[in-house]
């Protein structure tokens, strides 16, 4: 097996998760887990980050990573711990926190809080205005569409437990006596919990300029009193939120990056158009399957490319082209310098193309001849070197067939015992339509085993 897998393993989880999950202990991690084992979540290998472990799991076609903090909670440990882990997760949407918090309220029920904003209980400001920099008095989340979701769920959930969305206090102050509670209180009196972790969740989103979400059980119950039983309760019914609202698809989504390398000359007017046609068709079946593509705008595989994505965007009558397609020039000439002169904007647009794509799919190209440049297979060895994933479309008299037979020898990047039979057996001989659907069923695949699903 390819040593590169476990690179490539990583890369992928890095690139895919759109979720990233702080748990703040072990009883919190109990309630969390139980909730996943109800749900029949399976989980992928774990991968390590700086020391720390991350769990990747798939939840209602969700990419999700959770960790546990290390050492104690506050408001400074959870920014580094944030900022030791996400800063690695390069696409996003969501950094959040699911646990439990201490209610207001002087009857301690099974209530959950959905933060809509956190009220930060260590400033020193008077004044109650919401700024987005620095420890915040008062930070906003960019979520409020989760507020229509929440008190839908409260009215599915009456019989289990209350869901209000909410405002929530945060201090580095572990919340013991009455007196410290009601001065919170006094202070914030909208805040319906108390915690330690919001603050600096929500400062970290807003540098990195994503969103927060915070769900809470509440439990007054902040000790190890019990083992910890309030702890685990009240984060299993956040979880159980968290879930609902993944049902409700009202979290964004991202859309993986393909890379699709190609390019095709011939004197036939056939051939042309067959290498046009198929060309559009792979773009077209990849946006149908909710990928980003990524192309170099070349010798006609990459201009079909970019008119499969415009096709598409026309047809949803959705002109925010850069959603569905990011395009890289590779120009013949540039004020007459050959094409020797402009390698420096060739090898600088393939790295830029392959450090956001999660997967590299190659199709044609010009047809193989050692000793003789060929940027396609530079493309697939920098593919390589970046730990994507590798797709190969081989046919006839073209480089691509000369590459899938470097990746057979390659054992499949290591994933012989992931992919199935029918990508194995691939050949010029295979109709490229069919080809197609082999290659996304296949990454569906790996995708779902790498995240345990």
């Amino acid at each position: 097996m390819d040593g590169n897998i476990e690179n490539v393993r990583k890369n992928y989880i890095l690139k895919r998760t759109e979720i990233l999950i702080l748990i703040v202990n072990k009883n919190e991690l109990r309630g969390f887990k139980t909730k996943l084992n109800d749900c029949g979540v399976k989980e992928g290998e774990p991968i390590r980050i700086n020391d720390t472990e991350v769990h990747p799991f798939i939840a209602n076609g969700y990419h999700i990573c959770y960790f546990l903090l290390p050492g104690k909670s506050g408001p400074t440990e959870v920014w580094k711990a944030f900022d030791a882990v996400a800063d690695e997760f390069p696409n996003l949407k969501y950094i959040a926190n699911i646990g439990c918090c201490a209610t207001t309220e002087e009857e301690v029920r099974d209530v959950v809080l959905i933060a809509e904003r956190v009220f930060d209980a260590d400033s020193r400001k008077e004044e109650k205005k919401a700024i987005y920099t620095g420890p915040s008095r008062e930070h906003y989340s960019s979520g409020n569409y989760l507020k229509e979701a929440a008190y839908e769920i409260k009215e599915e959930a009456k019989a289990k437990y209350d869901v209000d969305y909410c405002g929530i206090i945060s201090s580095s102050a572990v919340v013991k006596n009455g007196e410290l509670k009601s001065k919170y209180i006094s202070a914030y009196p909208s805040g319906e919990g108390i915690e330690m972790e919001g603050i600096a969740l929500s400062n970290y989103a807003f540098s990195r300029k994503i969103e927060w979400l915070m769900i809470k059980g509440t439990s007054d119950n902040c000790t190890d009193k019990e083992g910890g039983k309030g702890q685990d309760k009240a984060t299993y019914n956040a979880s159980d939120v968290f879930f609902e609202l993944l049902k409700k698809a009202v979290l964004q989504k991202m859309r993986p990056t393909v890379f699709i390398g190609g390019a095709f000359s011939s004197i036939s007017k056939k051939k042309c158009f067959e290498v046009e046609d198929n060309s559009e068709y792979l773009g077209t079946e990849l946006l149908k399957n909710d990928y980003k593509l990524i192309t170099g705008l070349g010798l006609i595989v990459g201009t079909n490319i970019l008119a499969a994505a415009y096709r598409y965007c026309n047809g949803l009558k959705n002109n925010n082209y850069e959603e569905y397609i990011e395009t890289f020039p590779f120009p013949r000439t540039i004020n007459g310098q050959k094409k020797e002169l402009l390698m420096p904007i060739y090898n600088s647009n393939r790295q830029h193309m392959m450090e956001k794509s999660v997967i590299s799919m190659f199709i044609y190209g010009r047809k193989y001849k050692e000793g003789k440049y060929n940027g396609l297979i530079n493309e697939f060895n920098d593919a390589y070197s970046e730990n994507l994933l590798r797709f190969v479309i081989p046919t006839k008299k073209t480089c691509s067939d000369h590459l899938f037979d470097l990746l057979k020898e390659n054992h499949f990047d290591g994933m012989n015992g992931i992919i199935d039979d029918d990508y194995k057996k691939i050949n010029t001989n295979t109709q490229f339509k069919d080809a197609v659907a082999i290659v996304l069923k296949n990454i569906d695949r790996i995708d779902r085993h790498f995240f345990g699903e």
